[in-house]
């Protein structure tokens, strides 16, 4: 999500449980993000751990109609990719199955392109590859 809300440049990538994908109904969840637990770990805490470079992501739970919605705000990244456990990524990238530094190179060339205006011809680039 973070460095797909970079290579959108957009400022934040959402995760929101409780409303489908397609249609966007609101249908709530039986999910609390604040409940989960990864092992003996909070789910929040084990997120936090193990991304790189350390995000603010924040965690929204409220309700919508009397059903349970829970909406995450992740940051894009900010000078280098974000990655999880070590490992980049970035949907559309998985053929290629880049590793962390041709992930940076790709994350380098793309900024330098958004600044400069030639996006379009580097996204060209990065699908031949």
């Amino acid at each position: 999500m973070s460095n797909g809300a970079t290579f959108s440049n957009k400022p934040f990538g959402y995760l929101i449980w409780g409303v489908e994908d397609i249609t966007h109904y609101i249908k709530g969840t039986n999910f609390s993000f604040f409940k989960a637990r990864q092992g003996n770990q909070d789910l929040e805490l084990w997120l936090r751990n193990l991304l790189h470079p350390k995000i603010n992501f924040e965690i929204f739970e409220f309700l919508n109609n009397e059903k349970h919605i829970v909406l995450s705000r992740i940051p894009s990244a900010k000078g280098e990719p974000t990655h999880f456990q070590k490992k980049p990524h970035l949907s559309g990238l998985e053929a290629i199955k880049p590793t962390l530094e041709t992930f940076r190179n790709i994350y380098a060339l793309f900024i330098i392109h958004r600044k400069t205006g030639s996006l379009k011809l580097l996204i060209k680039k990065i699908s031949v590859i």
